[in-house]
């Protein structure tokens, strides 16, 4: 069915209503409560489940390429009533006292599918990519080859802000 293209089985469950960084092992029944709770487990073509909302500011790790995060629903859509949690959705917000992006990527191949991002919280932008790195492998963080497919982002600034060029970033649907 069409309606489902974009959701993908996650190889881990990142669920912040019902998960829980120090229990997790990143199944659906016991997911991680943050991104920064699965930090270990990433690897090189990880493609991680995101439901529910998301409160946190987040820097990937230098060098784990062609990681996922996919929103597992149907549509990206704001899953909250007044900040409260409603159920569903793939929501990412900036947290309570927030300065900074929601997620900045930091190597190759990140994919962002099927996501709500909102940072209201300050006028960083909901995505920072850094396409700073030189050489083959990159000597330095670079986010190049990163898409973002079937995102929404709201905000009081940028949705995107790419820091060193565009270098193949993707934002398609």
């Amino acid at each position: 069915n069409n309606n489902f293209a974009a959701l993908t089985m996650p190889d881990i469950w990142v669920r912040p209503q019902y998960g829980n960084n120090s229990t997790a092992d990143g199944t659906y029944d016991k997911p991680y409560a943050t991104m920064a709770g699965c930090a270990a487990a990433l690897r090189p073509g990880l493609v991680i489940g995101l439901q529910g909302v998301l409160f946190e500011e987040y820097t990937a790790p230098l060098g784990v390429n062609n990681v996922t995060i996919v929103g597992q629903t149907s549509i990206p859509r704001q899953a909250t009533t007044s900040g409260v949690p409603n159920g569903g959705g793939a929501t990412w917000l900036s947290p309570s006292g927030g300065t900074s992006w929601l997620i900045r990527i930091r190597a190759q191949g990140w994919t962002l599918r099927n996501i709500y991002f909102n940072n209201s919280a300050t006028a960083a932008p909901c995505i920072s990519i850094l396409t700073d790195g030189a050489g083959d492998p990159p000597v330095d963080a670079d986010g190049a080859h990163t898409l973002i497919d079937n995102c929404i982002l709201t905000g009081t600034d940028d949705g995107i802000n790419v820091n060193g060029g565009t270098n193949y970033v993707r934002i398609t649907n």
